[in-house]
Parts: structure tokens; sequence; C-alpha cells
């Protein structure tokens, strides 16, 4: 394993922290789906994510890097998904329309 992998316990797969993920990509889901609807669920489910990420820094289960590169893969899994459904539905909606048209 390289040092980016390795866990602070000596164990491997460390990259990323699949916990700060999960916890990361949830927040973000949440923020970005409830904002304006429900006051304050976005900085909540940030906290949250904070708060894992944290313990698992603290347990030794993951170094700072690790559970950074987690948080980070998350939010960019979350964009880069957002704007394919995005697209997906647009094309579905100009199909109807050119259907209707015909």
């Amino acid at each position: 394993d390289s040092g980016i992998n390795l866990r602070p316990d000596g164990g491997g797969n460390g990259f990323p922290s699949g916990h700060t993920f999960a916890a990361s990509y949830g927040a973000s889901y949440i923020a970005r789906q409830c904002a304006g609807k429900i006051p304050y669920i976005g900085p909540v489910a940030v906290l949250a994510a904070g708060f894992t990420a944290t313990s698992r820094v603290d347990a030794e289960k993951h170094n700072p890097w690790q559970v950074l590169f987690g948080a980070m893969f998350a939010l960019i899994f979350d964009r880069a998904f957002q704007r394919s459904k995005s697209r997906a539905r647009r094309k579905a909606f100009f199909a109807k329309l050119r259907a209707l048209g015909r």
C-alpha cells in the first residue's frame, strides 16, 4: 500500500474515508434538496458530516487527508450526478415536445 492508503493503525484501504464520503454526500444532497423548505437543515447536515469526519480521525481509523479527500470526492460526485440528472431530464422534456409536434 502507498502512504496515503495506510490507516493510522497500520492497516490498508484507508483512502478515501468511506464514512466521510457517505456523510458528506448525504449532507450535500439534503442541503441542496431542502434549501428554502426546511430552515437550518443544510447547516445541521453539514455539522453531522463534520462530526462523522472528526470521529474517524479521533478513532484513529483515518488521517485528516483521507477524511478531507473523502469529503471532496463526495461533493464532486454529488455535483456531477446532479448535472447528469439535469441533462437526462432536459433530454426527456425535449423528446416529449418533439413527439407532441409530430
